[in-house]
């Protein structure tokens, strides 16, 4: 009968660190997710930022031709 109970409190001990630990492993894939997602978001915007100077200079560069003579 003690055998018993104290089989069944390590089962709920390994039951309870299962969950844990299960748990834990989920909250680190979220996590590098979320890492993922705003490295993606960074280079993203690192591009439209690069993108948008390069057309802005050759903007700049034309008017600056157009004008050159006024």
């Amino acid at each position: 009968d003690i055998v018993v109970s104290e089989l069944r409190l390590v089962n709920r001990r390994m039951t309870l660190i299962t969950h844990a630990v299960r748990f834990m492993v989920l909250s680190a894939l979220a996590i590098g997710v979320t890492v993922a997602v705003l490295f993606l978001s960074a280079l993203v915007l690192l591009s439209f930022t690069f993108v948008m100077n390069t057309l802005a200079e050759l903007i700049r560069t034309r008017l600056r031709k157009k004008y050159a003579s006024l």
